[in-house]
């Protein structure tokens, strides 16, 4: 009985440290987001930033999408495959991506033009080729 509450305690203690590790990382990226400060729209400058808003024009869309509907201004993708190695499967992720156009977005302060990039990450060499386009 002894034994089983020493095991006990060693796991609730390993688990308390791993929640306790999530939680500081957590909290130490939340500090530095409230920490930043924020910009002006007119003085936002090239390189990646947050905005928020609603697109008024698309310059240049995405490519068309497989799904249908209306072409989006930034899509992401991603390729997979069952795999089945073992006693049982998995899905292995070939390659991901984000497609993207540039497009006009109103906010609250004005307009800004996005150019969003074309982003394509392969897993694999030999299956670089799935994901090439034209």
């Amino acid at each position: 009985m002894v034994a089983l509450q020493s095991v006990a305690g060693v796991v609730l203690v390993v688990v308390g440290a791993v929640f306790a590790t999530y939680t500081a990382r957590h909290w130490r990226l939340y500090r530095a987001v409230a920490a930043t400060p924020t910009t002006d729209l007119s003085l936002v400058g090239e390189g990646p930033v947050e905005v928020k808003g609603t697109v008024t024009e698309a310059l240049a869309t995405a490519e068309p999408t497989i799904r249908g509907g209306p072409d989006p201004v930034v899509e992401a993708w991603e390729v997979e495959e069952w795999d089945e190695r073992g006693n049982g499967g998995r899905w292995k992720t070939l390659a991901l991506g984000v497609d993207g156009g540039r497009f006009v977005l109103e906010t609250d302060h004005g307009e800004i033009e996005v150019d969003a990039p074309r982003r394509v990450r392969a897993r694999s060499r030999s299956r670089r080729r799935c994901c090439r386009r034209g």
